[in-house]
């Protein structure tokens, strides 16, 4: 073969080469399984587009993997976990490390992560703010999920593929029933504020609490500040979360839950007495949102699409309304055992998600302010 020749087809073969690592995605008949390279994406948080079947071929045999940050009850997230590898086995799911699932700390190991070496693929926790931020730092992947068409516009993310409601926790009042009778019981939130109230009777979660933050903002919206500054006259009690509500309410602590996270009420009932019940105020029921949605620097971001579109399909949102008793924002999901639909009740306004971050490092220092004053 002439030596011109020899030299045409070296460069062909080096000009291919460097097409098929450009285009990030080579195929291996023999092997019978497909090869990706995830690279980073800058600021756009996105990925190679692949079909249905290839992500399941990549999460199923590459990535075997996923983290689950989620401040959502241990024994409740590992069943969701279960059912979702015997849906796709081949991947092994775990749960964000550490004993405690509240909010604030998931976050708090999230940002810490962010930092440095990142773990966590997909993070679900009781705060729509987080997630706006995310947004706008550009950590969150932009994924549209097929799911998301279920989802009401008001209850995802308003620029499309970063985040869409998990479940959606309504916020009631409680009493116990053995200290309080159905007639004396409070029915708004404006009845808190009667004199027989006062004096360590009414119990309240932290400022660090999302559902908290959630039943400020709608109320003071509702009826301005003045409304809190009079319930701080009341002399509430503070808790660390809506389990501590509860212990508090059944032996007789507090008489009254101020602000109480719905899903856990039901999940009191199912393994205590029946003496507590919930009381949805007529004036509104605020309704906290919590989100899912995958990191932009996934190790496992195939893995991740599976895990939020089973998370938020019809038979994940049914599976996770049995285990959890919240809301879930899917019209074609029914609600929970023995509560009202979500249309029956007065739902406080929900939609304008920017306006609810950009006031929460504001209000949550109001918030404290008024409830330090109150013990001064």
């Amino acid at each position: 073969m002439p030596r011109a020749w020899l030299i045409v087809i070296c460069i062909a073969a080096a000009i291919l080469v460097g097409l098929l690592a450009w285009v990030g995605r080579v195929r291996e008949p023999d092997a019978g399984r497909i090869v990706v390279d995830v690279f980073d994406s800058g600021d756009t948080g996105e990925h190679p587009e692949l079909t249905r079947a290839e992500i399941v071929e990549v999460a199923t045999q590459q990535e075997r993997e996923l983290w689950w940050y989620t401040s959502a009850p241990e024994e409740q997230a590992k069943e969701l976990l279960a059912a979702f590898e015997a849906k796709y086995p081949g991947i092994a799911a775990r749960l964000n490390p550490g004993l405690s699932r509240s909010t604030f700390n998931v976050i708090a190991q999230l940002e810490e992560e962010l930092q440095g070496e990142l773990r966590a693929d997909v993070l679900h926790v009781l705060d729509v703010a987080i997630f706006v931020q995310l947004r706008g730092t550009g950590d969150l992947l932009r994924y549209q999920s097929p799911e998301y068409a279920a989802l009401p516009p008001r209850f995802r993310d308003e620029e499309g593929g970063y985040w869409g409601a998990m479940r959606a926790v309504a916020i009631c009042l409680a009493y116990n029933t053995t200290l309080i009778g159905e007639q004396h019981a409070p029915q708004t939130w404006q009845d808190l504020l009667e004199p027989r109230w006062a004096n360590g009777q009414i119990a309240l979660e932290n400022e660090s609490a999302g559902s908290q933050y959630a039943q400020y903002y709608f109320l003071r919206d509702l009826y301005g500040r003045n409304f809190w500054q009079r319930l701080a006259a009341q002399k509430p009690r503070f808790y660390s979360s809506s389990r501590d509500i509860l212990a508090a309410l059944d032996r007789g602590e507090v008489r009254i839950a101020g602000e109480m996270m719905g899903y856990a009420l039901y999940d009191w009932g199912r393994r205590h007495t029946n003496d507590i019940v919930g009381v949805w105020p007529s004036d509104g029921v605020p309704l906290a949102l919590a989100p899912i949605g995958i990191l932009r620097r996934a190790k496992h971001p195939n893995a991740a699409k599976l895990f939020v579109d089973f998370a938020l399909s019809q038979e994940g949102q049914e599976l996770w309304q049995r285990l959890l008793g919240a809301y879930s924002v899917r019209e074609d999901v029914g609600p929970p055992a023995g509560r009202p639909p979500l249309g029956e009740l007065k739902v406080l306004p929900t939609g304008n998600w920017r306006d609810y971050v950009e006031k929460q490092n504001e209000l949550r220092d109001e918030f404290s302010a008024t409830f330090h004053e109150s013990f001064e």
